[in-house]
């Protein structure tokens, strides 16, 4: 691997930072698809004109709706990257994703809003229910 390929690669990484997963958006906390762990693979090929990039994307879950709306998004962001003149986006149907995936600050921020959450579903004289699990 080159280094301009091993650079290309870091920013089509960092375009990625760009494209928020929606379900965590919607729950408050919203990450990226690298720090969720969703970017399965990115493949940089160069040729004559420019290079093409082959990215893989996973879901959290089989029932993911919005895959197909990120991977459009995530294309648009790296065909607009200087020297890119194909991006392939695609979504694999390996349901191998797991909170093991994620990045260590995103994982640490799911921890806080799910402990917050905890504190907050907490009765006064009832037991509490108990604390959410730590990976």
């Amino acid at each position: 691997m080159t280094a301009a390929t091993t650079d290309l690669e870091d920013r089509v990484l960092e375009a990625l930072c760009e494209v928020m997963d929606p379900c965590s958006q919607a729950s408050g906390t919203p990450m990226s698809l690298p720090d969720m762990g969703l970017v399965a693979g990115v493949t940089v090929t160069d040729g004559d004109d420019g290079a093409r990039i082959d990215v893989t994307l996973r879901v959290t879950a089989p029932q993911c709706l919005f895959a197909p709306l990120f991977a459009v998004e995530a294309e648009d962001l790296i065909r607009a990257l200087p020297g890119v003149v194909e991006a392939v986006v695609t979504v694999s149907d390996e349901l191998d994703w797991t909170e093991d995936d994620m990045s260590p600050r995103a994982r640490s921020q799911l921890a806080a809003v799910r402990e917050a959450k905890h504190e907050r579903t907490t009765v006064v004289g009832l037991p509490a229910p108990p604390a959410p699990r730590r990976n």
